[in-house]
């Protein structure tokens, strides 16, 4: 079970029945440990045990100065920050004292430590206002799951709650876009935005939201709920699919395993409703797909099972099936999680900053092509670009149109003609002004420029019969030219005959590119990606209109496009802050989304999943070698055991022969010192003898030289004793230094 450290105000709790969160946590199914005033010097210790999930900061809890001094000491920071690091989760709710005292949240994560809760205006009343979510807010799982959040009903409990009325008393300022994602705010008196709900950006090993609405306190359930599951518990990227009636006890493990590491996921029940199912797995919510024992088509039905292979093929879902009938019982895996769609999906984000700010890459062009290129991948990108997400862009548009044109520049003009189409519809004013100026002014341009038009205006499906009879003129007027134009020019007379439908034109500008290429490649980067799409889109038509012609110049097409596809993936750079890389390509939002469009296309062609099994290689092999690591580890091991034991076993035997060998030496000692005693008595008598006479009698001759002559016998006792301490040492020395 998840288990939270819940942070509240015990004077609040004392006056306030709704200032308790416990409830709110049970009833989602969360275990709390409680901190006031009173022990919250203890949590620093407690965070570093792998015990919480998260910390929730309730409302108010940061008005108690205890608290407050607390959280912001260096002891604190310190451990907070090394507890996020881990992959835990933090949630902060309103705080008044810190917005009226205007404090930053020093304790979080350094990157975030700078914001701070500022309080509303004075004259301003807690009612007033508005809930935004932005365009990021629509795909974020705190809006989406475990339920759909609604944030009229937000907006209903929070003005209706009896006990405490109002939106918010302060708001996030200092959020900053490279940290921050904003997902909920309302629009000041200035017209500036006022973050309300802020949260950490993905990239982050944490997940850290803040949130200056008081949704325990009113008892925000659904919002409050969505936010604590992914703040707590992490993304639910997978959904498991289950038979309620049949199942087997491995698969029950199974489940139990995942629940015991924490790892998030959710189950749905195949003989149960399974609306919320399709609900999250076309928002996005779940990716991953595993289904149970007994589990198949005619327990989902067609329309899920449609849904799923659908996402399957293109790399949205990975769907992962068990095996029953097999000796081996195991996992199928079916899915193209594919690269180029993985960078499309982290570069986004920063490109929905980009546009909230204006252009992207800083330019209309940029802006223009990027957004054409989102447009056309919809199966891969999700439907979050509309015209409030291009406010600030239609904006900066305004302020150089001349009469409907883009400073009256014709190109330019082409792009602001599918700009205004696209997001504004064909019967606004500003498309059609737009429009009419690009016909009125048509006939001045050269071939290049009108294809373009051309191309333009039959994309958002406004072209007359004449202007495509125009177009088709105008290609076959270029067909002489072909050796004499450009790259540039030769892709967007090829795109041009694509959209019209003229195979006849396609095949010659196919091959005037295809003798263009150099190394891969055609001038740079943006034009090559640009010319691979082109040429893919060529492909298909020919397979659709003329299949003879298409398995004529499909082999040499389809190098063509090979060696361009390796020429970009050999020029992609890792990101790095040190070099200040935002964008894989050329450092370029347009440039890198020109190169994954180039990427995807191609890997269409492709039958094999090849990055799936790449991965799998690489995580296989990872653990092969883990396992094969551990096996050499554990051999080394054992032969150290063995030669251990050898060494011990040595090691006795020289214990056993050195202990012999030193008794041995002792009785040689003993023995050598009694022969040296018996040799000095037998010399002593046989010398005192032959000076006294042989004739003397034996107890005579030992009283006399033993007993009577002990001077002499300590003389010589000592004259020996100094021969072999002194001069014998000094002689092996003196030996020494000869040697």
């Amino acid at each position: 079970m998840f288990i939270v450290a819940l942070v509240q105000n015990q004077s609040e709790m004392s006056h306030y029945g709704y200032a308790d969160a416990r409830p709110l946590l049970e009833e989602f199914g969360y275990q709390s440990v409680l901190y006031t005033a009173q022990n919250i010097d203890e949590l620093a210790t407690d965070l570093k045990r792998p015990k919480f999930d998260a910390v929730l900061f309730a409302s108010n809890a940061l008005n108690d100065k205890t608290i407050r001094d607390t959280v912001m000491s260096d002891v604190f920071k310190n451990s907070f920050r090394q507890f996020l690091g881990t992959g835990k989760g933090c949630l902060i709710l309103h705080q008044l004292r810190m917005a009226q005292d205007s404090l930053p949240l020093k304790f979080l994560p350094e990157s975030l430590s700078s914001i701070q809760p500022k309080v509303r205006e004075q004259d301003e009343k807690s009612s007033d206002g508005d809930l935004h979510l932005t365009s990021i807010a629509k795909s974020q799982v705190s809006f989406l799951y475990p339920i759909s959040v609604s944030m009229s009903d937000v907006k209903k409990v929070c003005l209706s709650f009896r006990s405490l009325k109002g939106l918010y008393w302060h708001h996030w300022q200092n959020a900053s876009e490279t940290d921050w994602d904003i997902l909920l705010y309302d629009t000041g008196s200035d017209g500036l935005q006022r973050p309300l709900i802020v949260a950490s950006k993905g990239f982050e090993p944490f997940r850290v939201q803040l949130c200056s609405l008081t949704l325990d306190w009113q008892r925000q359930k659904g919002l409050l709920r969505n936010i604590l599951t992914y703040v707590v518990e992490g993304k639910h990227n997978t959904a498991i699919l289950k038979d309620s009636q049949n199942t087997s006890a491995a698969f029950e493990y199974f489940a139990e395993c995942l629940k015991s590491r924490k790892y998030p996921f959710r189950i749905y029940y195949t003989d149960q409703n399974l609306k919320d199912f399709e609900v999250n797995i076309r928002n996005g919510v779940h990716t991953i797909v595993i289904l149970g024992p007994f589990v198949d088509e005619g327990k989902i039905g067609k329309e899920i099972a449609s849904l799923l292979w659908g996402y399957v093929e293109n790399g949205r879902i990975k769907l992962i099936s068990t095996t029953q009938d097999k000796r081996v019982k195991g996992f199928n895996i079916a899915g193209r999680e594919r690269f180029a769609l993985r960078l499309l999906r982290d570069l986004e984000l920063t490109i929905q900053q980009e546009l909230y700010r204006g252009y992207i890459d800083g330019s209309f062009w940029s802006t223009v092509e990027s957004l054409q290129i989102l447009n056309g991948m919809v199966s891969c990108v999700k439907p979050a670009y509309d015209k409030e997400t291009l406010k600030k862009v239609f904006e900066m548009a305004k302020t150089h149109d001349h009469s409907g044109s883009y400073d009256e520049v014709f190109g330019v003009t082409c792009a602001l003609l599918w700009l205004r189409s696209t997001y504004q519809g064909i019967n606004d004013n500003d498309t059609q002004r737009t429009l009419k100026w690009l016909r009125n002014n048509l006939a001045d341009y050269e071939d290049r420029e009108k294809a373009l038009a051309f191309h333009t205006i039959i994309n958002i499906e406004v072209a007359t019969n004449h202007e495509r009879d125009a177009l088709r003129n105008l290609l076959l007027g270029q067909q002489f030219k072909f050796e004499h134009l450009s790259e540039i020019d030769l892709i967007v007379y090829l795109k041009a005959a694509i959209v019209i439908g003229i195979k006849d034109m396609v095949i010659p500008i196919v091959g005037r590119l295809q003798q263009n290429q150099q190394d891969g490649k055609w001038i740079d980067l943006a034009t090559t990606a640009t010319a691979v799409v082109a040429l893919l889109d060529a492909l298909a038509l020919l397979k659709k209109e003329d299949p003879n012609a298409y398995v004529r110049i499909r082999p040499a097409l389809e190098l063509t496009i090979f060696k361009s596809i390796i020429y970009i993936q050999d020029s992609m750079e890792v990101s790095s802050i040190a070099r200040n890389i935002t964008y894989p390509w050329d450092n370029k939002a347009s440039t890198s989304l020109k190169c994954i469009h180039a990427w995807l296309k191609f890997e269409e062609l492709i039958d094999l999943p090849i990055y799936e099994l790449i991965d799998a290689l690489k995580s296989y092999s990872s653990t092969e070698n883990v396992r094969s690591t551990s096996e050499t580890a554990l051999t080394i091991l054992d032969e150290l055991r063995k030669e251990n034991k050898l060494l011990i076993g040595k090691t006795a035997q020289q214990a056993q022969q050195i202990r012999r060998a030193h008794r041995l030496s002792t009785w040689n000692r003993i023995l050598w010192i009694t022969l040296s005693f018996l040799l000095y008595f037998v010399i002593s008598v046989s010398v005192y003898s032959s000076v006294v006479g042989w004739n003397t009698p034996m107890n005579e001759i030992l009283k006399n030289l033993f007993i009577g002559g002990w001077q002499a016998h300590i003389a010589l006792a000592g004259l020996a004793v100094a021969v072999i301490f002194g001069v014998i040492p000094l002689m092996r020395r003196k030996k020494g230094k000869v040697k």
